[in-house]
């Protein structure tokens, strides 16, 4: 008889799969912020070993200035330039409505007076209305989008806490996970050095290039828009 037709073995087998299945759909939606916790963690783990020598040797308390640093330096500027984000969209779809008024009235002078545009006198009424469409298109659009954008905000914050959470307990049993995972593999401690050292290389690598290309293209369509006198430049 198979040792996986035994029934004890057979219902420990089947009851690790539920559990496994289980466990998946608990945190299904929360694995990209994991990942980006382990991620954050493997490239702030140099950093984080000098604090902790610093504090002399106290691994939580550097964990939690590590994460600390990280939340100051990294996440409360990006949501302050949300907040701008947002206040300029709002400015803009103010504008976009003041806008489309003003020119409705300077439009119906200049119908009045041209003989060429009072041709489009039948058509005033209905022109008006129109602009009015879409200055009530372009608030609504915005209103729509600022509330979409609240409703993912709260989502937000919950990813972060919890990327933020895995990333303080990755910095200081990062290492250990990683030895107990690669242990089940027939890789040599030469192979899963040189493993880890060229997923932290590419992964440091990746971020980097991409923080940079954002900000270079971010910074240089901005300055455009700000010579250019184009109001609302960072929306």
């Amino acid at each position: 008889e198979s040792v996986f037709t035994r029934p004890r073995v057979a219902f420990l087998l089947t009851l690790a799969c539920v559990v496994t299945l289980l466990f998946f759909w608990v945190i299904k939606g929360f694995l990209l912020a994991l990942l980006l916790g382990a991620i954050m963690a493997a490239l702030l783990h140099p950093f984080y070993t000098r604090v902790a020598s610093w504090l002399g040797g106290r691994e939580g308390l550097g964990s939690a200035v590590t994460v600390a640093l990280s939340l100051v330096l990294v996440v409360i500027p990006l949501l302050l330039f949300m907040g701008v984000l947002v206040g300029q969209a709002i400015d803009t779809a103010e504008a976009a409505s003041a806008w489309v008024s003003e020119h409705s009235d300077e439009l119906t002078r200049q119908i009045e007076a041209d003989p060429d545009y009072q041709r489009l006198l039948p058509y005033e009424a209905e022109i008006n209305e129109k602009a009015g469409e879409l200055a009530g298109k372009v608030g609504g659009f915005v209103a729509r989008e600022l509330a979409s954008f609240v409703q993912a905000t709260a989502g937000f914050l919950l990813l972060l806490f919890v990327m933020l959470y895995a990333m303080f307990y990755f910095l200081i049993d990062g290492r250990a996970i990683l030895d107990a995972t690669l242990r089940y593999t027939p890789l040599t401690d030469d192979d899963k050095a040189r493993l880890l050292g060229t997923f932290t290389s590419v992964s440091r690598a990746t971020l980097k290039g991409t923080l940079v290309i954002g900000i270079v293209q971010g910074g240089l369509a901005g300055l455009a828009f700000w010579v250019a006198g184009i109001g609302g430049a960072v929306f």
